[in-house]
């Protein structure tokens, strides 16, 4: 009866606390007109992702807030090169819907999401965790190189370091 949920309520929903609407949602995609819908043949993959933020979310035991998840090319290029003109970027694990950053207000600061989860990587399923300072990147897939899995991301451009390092 009434616990059940309704099918629109199903269909609006990747897994049971995640909407395709924050799967494709970007506020970068809505100011510049970018078309940020999420192909047919990447709905496992997000379907995916969303299982390992399950996950993660159990393991805050909070709430997320995501602020990117699947990336179109056009988008993904708009993101990591705010200055430039139009093109298209298919790197990453964001165009592939296998990434997700996101902040756990509830839980902490992002680098406290971070040191909670970089010991718990491999039984939470993270393929590759990066501190970003205002947010924590998360992604299904691991790295080519291994030493690429727990990382930080530094200020001013100036790389990575291994680990999950306060900057």
């Amino acid at each position: 009866g009434r616990d059940r949920p309704s099918r629109i309520g199903l269909a609006m929903s990747v897994s049971r606390h995640f909407t395709w609407a924050e799967v494709t949602g970007s506020r970068v995609a809505s100011a510049r007109g970018i078309n940020n819908a999420l192909p047919e043949y990447l709905k496992p993959e997000a379907e995916a992702q969303a299982e390992l933020m399950e996950r993660i979310r159990a393991a805050l035991d909070a709430p997320i807030i995501v602020s990117s998840w699947f990336r179109c090319g056009a988008l993904n290029w708009a993101v990591r090169r705010p200055n430039a003109g139009p093109g298209i970027d298919n790197s990453g694990d964001h165009p592939k819907a296998a990434a997700t950053d996101f902040t756990a207000p509830g839980f902490g600061m992002p680098l406290e999401v971070c040191r909670l989860l970089a010991p718990r990587v491999d039984e939470l399923g993270i393929g590759q965790l990066i501190y970003e300072g205002a947010w924590t990147h998360v992604s299904k897939n691991a790295p080519f190189k291994p030493v690429n899995r727990i990382i930080t991301l530094l200020p001013g451009g100036a790389g990575y370091a291994a680990g999950i390092v306060e900057v």
